[in-house]
């Protein structure tokens, strides 16, 4: 049993990702046979996860964001939930490398992000 886009309800989180991931949820709790309304009123009061889209703060109309995302398909789905979630606000993203390899490995997949300032903070190599 497939859901259909009309069950999935206004989540607190932003993003096409997030959208399916609640698609997902929802088509589990109907195989589970757990009534779709109760499943839907979970997903309305779920406003995210721990270093996922965490808003840190905002102080004179900049807001601060803390994602964990380190893969190139990550950090653009996150920028798409932020323009998603602030059409009018300017993106910059500040990327803190995880790995020396995979950031020279995916290089050329980050500047595919769709950003117009991406800031790569110094690496550290312990």
């Amino acid at each position: 049993n497939f859901i259909k886009n009309a069950e999935i309800p206004e989540l607190g989180v932003p993003g096409t990702h997030n959208k399916e991931n609640a698609k997902c949820a929802l088509s589990l709790s109907k195989y589970l046979s757990i009534e779709i309304k109760n499943s839907q009123n979970a997903l309305r009061k779920f406003k995210g996860t721990w270093r996922r889209f965490e808003i840190i703060g905002e102080k004179n109309g900049v807001i601060v964001i803390d994602d964990y995302g380190h893969h190139p398909d990550e950090v653009r789905l996150t920028l798409e939930a932020t323009k998603e979630k602030y059409p009018e606000k300017r993106v910059i993203c500040v990327f803190q490398p995880h790995q020396y390899s995979r950031t020279k490995y995916f290089l050329e997949d980050f500047k595919n992000c769709r950003l117009r300032l991406l800031f790569f903070t110094a690496l550290l190599v312990c």
